[in-house]
C-alpha cells in the first residue's frame, strides 16, 4: 500500500501506511523505527486533517516514551491525546479515545508515583466509561476495576479491592473475554498480603 501510494503522491494512503508501520514497529519493540514512521505520517498534508491520525501518534509515542522512560515527554503526549479525542467523531469512538487518554494518564503518574493524578484520570475514566455502552468498553472496564482493586489492596483496603476485582470478574463472565489473568493475579497478590 505504501509503495503504491507514493508513486501517485496519495498523501492518504500514505499516511495511513505509515501509521500502520509505526504501530507494528512499536508492537514490536522497535521503538526508534517506529517513531521515524510517526514522524513521516506527521509530515503528510492529509495527516493535519485527521484527529484520529493525530491522536495514535500521540497515544502511542506516549507509550513509547514511557518505555524508555522519558516521563515528561509522555505526560505531553498523552495531554495532546485529550485535545485530540474532542475533535474525533462520532461521540462514542471520541470517548473511546478520552478513556484511553485517562487510562494512559493514570497509568503513566503511576510510574511516578504521583497517586492524587493517579486517581483523578481513574475517577474520569470511571465516570465516562460507566456512561457508555458497556458493551462497547467493557474490556476498558475490565481494565479499570482491575486497576482499583490494585490500588485499594495495596492501600489495605480489601473489602473495596475485591469488591472491585469482582466487578471486573463479572464482566469477564458476561461477555465470555478470556483475559482474567491480571485481575486474578492481583487478585492473588491481595490475598497473600490479607
Amino acid at each position: 500500500a505504501l509503495s503504491l501510494s507514493e508513486e501517485i503522491d496519495y498523501s492518504e494512503g500514505k499516511a495511513k501506511a505509515y501509521i500502520n508501520l509505526g504501530q507494528t514497529l512499536f508492537y514490536l519493540g522497535s521503538y526508534e523505527k517506529s517513531l521515524e514512521y510517526f514522524s513521516l505520517v506527521e509530515d503528510e498534508p492529509y495527516t493535519s486533517g485527521d484527529p484520529t491520525l493525530l491522536f495514535e501518534i500521540s497515544r502511542v509515542r506516549g507509550q513509547i516514551y514511557s518505555y524508555l522512560n522519558l516521563k515528561r515527554q509522555s505526560i505531553r503526549e498523552f495531554h495532546k491525546c485529550l485535545t485530540y479525542s474532542q475533535k474525533i467523531s462520532p461521540k462514542d469512538n471520541s470517548d473511546y479515545a478520552l478513556s484511553l487518554t485517562y487510562e494512559n494518564l493514570s497509568i503513566i503518574y503511576n510510574s511516578i508515583n504521583k497517586l492524587d493524578s493517579v486517581m483523578f484520570f481513574m475517577n474520569k475514566n470511571r465516570k465516562l466509561l460507566e456512561s457508555m455502552d458497556e458493551s462497547f468498553v467493557f474490556r476498558n472496564l475490565v481494565n479499570l476495576y482491575t486497576s482499583f482493586g490494585d490500588i485499594y489492596s495495596l492501600e489495605g483496603d480489601y473489602n473495596l479491592a475485591k469488591l472491585n476485582f469482582d466487578k471486573a470478574l463479572t464482566l469477564t463472565e458476561k461477555y465470555q473475554y478470556a483475559y482474567q489473568s491480571r485481575t486474578y493475579l492481583l487478585l492473588g497478590n491481595m490475598k497473600l498480603n490479607e
